[in-house]
């Protein structure tokens, strides 16, 4: 438990103390988005604690380790919820203070939960468990989650739109926060412009494994790409709305128009772009069948 308050605890902070951090007076965008992700990072591992005392009959902490192995509540999905439910809520710290260098220990803190896992975790409960185990890294993966009906062939564009929809809210949140906390408009350019090249980067990679892993039509593509835009747009609009009801703004009405207004201003442009591209992809494909099959 003590090396557990080290990393979760007392390292975050001292990085916050280090780079002058203080909690936030208002709630902006930015932090209301952090608020919930590290709700449900919390919650998250909260369900992992009560699995192992209720299921396990043990406890998280290796002087107290489960008598059975556990296979219930989140780790039906994944084998690793408490590490995920642990980053999700220093990412969420991290959105709350604005602090680019806890977002960094984000990354390692999740890259020494890899190694722990890989090196230590399932060599141990291979040998304490055996074929049991080895069965159930076989069917749950260790850091994505599996759900029936998103991992069945036909509905795992369902998957990337679902992770591309939270991807294009961290970011917009995130670049927005940056851009408007910055002290020069050259700045604030260039935090959207980097939005902007992420996220363009994210379409582009969606249109990709769509029409290339999937081997979808070009519409069917441009669907699900501009539904994942729409999602993300749909999902920004929730937090500025909850920003403006904390801060009593005296915009609601142009706050609940945007929970319409903004999915479709952005998914439309999406389908027609992904739509194009998908039907490029689709022509380079065929005339490329085309020529091996006239060489062969």
């Amino acid at each position: 438990m003590l090396f557990v308050g080290l990393l979760l605890v007392f390292f975050p902070r001292r990085i916050l103390q280090s780079s002058g951090m203080v909690p936030p007076t208002t709630l902006g965008l930015l932090e209301v988005v952090g608020v919930l992700l590290g709700t449900a990072g919390a919650a998250l591992a909260l369900w992992c604690i009560l699995t192992f005392v209720l299921v396990g009959k043990g406890t998280p902490a290796p002087f107290d380790p489960p008598r059975r192995l556990v296979v219930a509540g989140p780790y039906r999905y994944v084998r690793n919820p408490m590490y995920i439910g642990a980053g999700l809520g220093l990412a969420g710290a991290a959105m709350v203070y604005g602090s680019l260098p806890l977002l960094g220990y984000v990354g390692l803190f999740l890259l020494a939960a890899h190694a722990f896992v890989v090196l230590y975790e399932e060599p141990t409960l291979t040998r304490l468990f055996g074929e049991q185990y080895r069965a159930y890294q076989a069917s749950v993966r260790r850091w994505l989650p599996r759900f029936s009906v998103m991992d069945r062939p036909d509905q795992r564009w369902l998957r990337a739109v679902l992770l591309l929809g939270v991807l294009y809210l961290v970011v917009g949140a995130t670049f927005a926060t940056l851009a408007g906390r910055s002290g020069s408009g050259q700045m604030r350019v260039a935090w959207r412009l980097a939005a902007w090249v992420v996220s363009a980067a994210a379409f582009a990679a969606h249109i990709g494994y769509e029409h290339v892993r999937l081997r979808h039509s070009p519409r069917r593509t441009a669907v699900h790409a501009a539904m994942a835009v729409a999602l993300g747009a749909f999902a920004l609009a929730v937090a500025a709305n909850v920003h403006g009801h904390a801060a009593a703004s005296h915009n609601q009405r142009g706050l609940a128009l945007a929970l319409v207004a903004w999915p479709a201003l952005s998914g439309l442009p999406a389908f027609v772009v992904a739509l194009a591209a998908g039907s490029g992809l689709a022509l380079i494909r065929r005339r490329v069948t085309r020529g091996a099959g006239g060489h062969s």
